[in-house]
């Protein structure tokens, strides 16, 4: 309310707002100030506002000792080690001799505050520190202001190197190559690649080019643990159909528009990508061709998603291979020698099979001894169980119980215990809430390790994997793993939405060692600051309960009334919210700093998506067009408003982002009466046009009726509220014809709508400055209906 036009119409809503403030009823007022609040709490301004919130603990080799950077009262940076054992902690090294002596080197002042490096390496025995800087690689004295340099090798993202660095693998023409690195030749190991049925390359060249991978340069494929050889794939796609993506902004800044095109299957499409995979020997530069079947990839191949890896004496290659609809998982071991292959493990269902979630490798572990630790959901249930590889003998369950194994930490072969994270044992709290356990391989002794109501986070390979990572799972940096190399002790980082992170060190039996730091949020607090608030409620069903996050502005006023927002995803593949403390102040999907505008922002996990029961999931299956059981969305808002007075239903806005998008705007059209104002980014309106391995796995085969129920055009004539639809131009994973089908829809029905396109941009589109702001304005206009501060400039990130 309160809107600007002119002096009359100011002066008339000026008396309206004094009686509806009498009413306490909010009137709001979008300021420069509003937006700059709103602006600290987006994703990359964490380090700004959370000291200590996001450290990397590094274990030093062969030792139960480990150093992290932290940021001391200041804002100087100290680099710390501890030893595990005692919980003792000292400075890594002299900061002050390392200044003097890199001062001395440059020829400038380098502070010891302000040392110019975040990582570094213990070489001579500790005697100096080694770290990257200015394109040289340094090694400096701890015990005297002593630095030499070398130039620093320069990287190429073009090749893989072998692990014992005398061999680099990379593409010409379509074909795999391999070159000694150290000069003495290079040589070709095939030679009939072709385009659209190349050597190590990605299903669609990628589609994912926000990935940085689209022009396929990275070879994709894995060294054997002695080098000797590679295990890698031949992807023919010639007869997979392509998809445009226009350039109407070139990058080489010419005026006229250019297309490429890639290769793309979409749901239930006849033709896939069919993928052959091969073993390289080096030395004598033969092939054997593994004799699984030819699989069908959509997006990724086995390497790229975590489903191939080598055994550690590099006799053996492990595939986990998805059959159609992701309906059967089969675990397949070929010798590498001979490329004869069998089965190990195949479980199938009704509907899709996981082994783990998105982007994460496999709960799929080969011991020694060869048996086989599983994860599956036969019993209902996300739970571990181990198989006798050598026999017929049936699995033995490892767990059990109406709860959900997250991540499979570590084993200890010898003791033969399992440490895993699972979350919804213990009674009486939030079930998304992770904890550390460990149990015997014969599932005897079940130990919760972390006792706190939080949610854990221990570091896995997998944590490292998302973070770009090789996908090599004798790869990972094992510095970075929680457990020290010993098992004897681990790092445990626990938080909840309304408690900032604390670290601390435990022995593997759950002791606590010592606490190692709690995470600062005075920063954010001075600039005000109301904490994130957990809740529980219930389905649409009125039984079945669900959990969420309500986030408030930092001058939120219990008397007042607020417009609401539904920050939704659908999944249901990923759950929408998030439980610990620095990823829901500072939501990727911008929720928090959505509500510091004067919004009350919620966020949901409907019935349909991952993290509970598989009953509770399969609520989705072939129904993405319920976009995650928006249903639920609705009565859970229903009962948080009756709860709280503050909430106001008459204006009630939804935001949503890729699959986000698309129910954004399904639910302005499902749910016309209700949902007021959208920003729908990105969105998959039509899972007919969006990625086979998407539709296929989570809505099944077409059944005449279920792909078109999740389609949002032919809704259109239903829109009757404020709708801001967003798309990225170059966007090659959503393809923007799906918005712009939807617009089309929307013309022939004649509705109002705003639209944004951004030319240049990919499927990233939300991590751009301009569409963040223009969401909000959009908000603050249509829903507050309050004029923003005009092209409010938002820093960039890293300003």
């Amino acid at each position: 309310m309160c809107r600007t036009f002119d002096r009359t119409v100011r002066c008339a809503l000026a008396a309206v707002c004094l009686v509806l403030a009498a009413q306490s009823v909010q009137c709001a007022s979008a300021t420069a100030g509003d937006y700059a609040r709103a602006e600290r709490l987006l994703a990359w301004n964490q380090d700004k506002y959370l000291r200590n919130g996001d450290l990397r603990f590094h274990w030093i080799e062969g030792q139960d000792r480990f150093w992290y950077r932290r940021t001391d009262e200041r804002g100087s940076a100290r680099f710390v080690v501890v030893d595990a054992r005692t919980g003792a902690r000292k400075p890594a090294f002299d900061q002050v001799h390392v200044a003097a002596g890199l001062s001395r080197a440059l020829g400038s002042t380098v502070t010891a505050d302000t040392l110019p490096f975040k990582s570094f390496r213990f070489v001579a025995q500790g005697r100096a520190i080694e770290f990257d800087f200015a394109d040289k690689v340094w090694t400096c004295r701890v015990d005297r202001a002593a630095c030499t340099s070398r130039v620093a090798p320069k990287p190429d993202d073009t090749q893989v190197l072998s692990p014992d660095g005398k061999w680099a693998a990379f593409l010409r023409a379509c074909n795999l190559w391999v070159r000694a690195t150290d000069g003495s030749g290079e040589f070709a190991l095939t030679s009939d690649g072709e385009q659209a049925n190349g050597y190590a390359r990605s299903p669609g060249n990628n589609v994912l080019a926000d990935a940085g991978r689209r022009n396929g340069s990275v070879p994709v494929l894995l060294w054997s643990p002695d080098s000797k050889k590679i295990l890698t794939h031949r992807v023919d796609e010639r007869a997979v159909k392509e998809l445009p993506v226009l350039q109407a902004v070139p990058a080489d800044g010419t005026v006229r528009p250019k297309v490429s095109s890639y290769r793309y299957a979409m749901a239930n499409d006849e033709h896939k990508a069919l993928l052959t995979q091969f073993v390289f020997d080096v030395r004598s530069r033969g092939r054997v061709q593994l004799d699984f079947p030819g699989m069908s990839v959509v997006l990724q191949s086995p390497i790229e998603n975590f489903h191939a890896w080598w055994s550690r004496d590099a006799a053996q290659v492990y595939y986990v291979e998805r059959g159609p609809f992701y309906r059967t998982l089969a675990l397949r071991v070929a010798d590498a020698a001979t490329g004869r292959a069998r089965t190990l493990i195949e479980e199938s269902g009704p509907t899709f099979i996981e082994l783990a979630g998105i982007a994460r490798r496999p709960m799929v572990h080969v011991l020694s001894s060869g048996e086989i630790v599983w994860f599956s959901e036969r019993s209902g249930w996300g739970q571990l169980y181990r198989y006798d590889g050598a026999t017929d003998v049936p699995a033995k369950p490892i767990t059990s119980g109406e709860w959900v194994v997250r991540s499979v930490v570590g084993i200890d072969e010898r003791e033969r215990v399992v440490y895993f994270t699972a979350s919804g044992r213990e009674a009486g709290r939030n079930p998304y809430l992770r904890h550390l356990y460990r149990v015997h391989l014969d599932g005897s002794g079940l130990q919760l390790l972390t006792a706190e109501d939080a949610d854990h986070r221990i570091f896995t390979c997998d944590d490292l994997l998302l973070g770009g990572q090789a996908p090599d799972p004798l790869g990972c940096e094992r510095d970075r793993v929680g457990f020290a190399p010993s098992g004897r002790y681990f790092i445990d980082v626990y938080s909840r939405p309304d408690l900032p992170p604390h670290s601390v060190l435990r022995a593997r039996d759950g002791r606590l060692i010592a606490p190692i730091e709690t995470a600062d949020a005075a920063a954010l607090q001075a600039g005000g600051f109301t904490p994130p608030e957990s809740f529980e409620a219930l389905a649409a069903d009125g039984q079945t309960p669900l959990y969420g996050v309500i986030l408030r502005p930092s001058h939120f006023d219990p008397g007042k009334r607020y417009a609401v927002i539904d920050s939704m995803y659908p999944g249901p593949q990923v759950t929408r919210v998030q439980y610990d403390f620095a990823t829901t102040v500072f939501d990727p999907l911008g929720a928090s700093a959505l509500a510091e505008l004067g919004f009350i922002v919620v966020t949901l996990d409907g019935r349909g998506t991952p993290l509970r029961s598989k009953s509770f999931l399969n609520d989705s299956y072939g129904k993405l067009g319920t976009a995650g059981n928006l249903a639920d969305h609705v009565a859970v808002l229903q009962q948080l408003a009756r709860r709280d007075p503050s909430m106001d239903l008459r204006r009630v806005g939804v935001s949503g982002y890729s699959g986000g998008g698309f129910a954004a705007l399904r639910a302005m059209l499902d749910y016309p009466e209700f949902y007021k104002v959208g920003v729908a980014a990105s969105g998959n309106h039509d899972q007919r046009g969006y990625l086979a391995a998407w539709g296929e796995t989570y809505n099944g085969p077409d059944d005449g009726k279920n792909y078109l129920a999740a389609a949002n055009a032919p809704l259109a004539a239903n829109l009757r509220g404020k709708l801001l639809l967003m798309h990225g131009g170059a966007d090659d994973n959503v393809h923007s014809a799906l918005t712009l089908q939807v617009v089309q829809a929307l013309i022939d029905a004649n509705k109002d709508f705003d639209l944004l396109i951004v030319p240049t941009a990919g499927h990233g589109l939300m991590g751009r400055t301009y569409p963040i702001r223009r969401q909000w304005d959009y908000f603050v206009r249509n829903l507050l209906e309050a004029e923003p501060p005009r092209e409010y400039g938002i820093a960039q990130p890293g300003q």
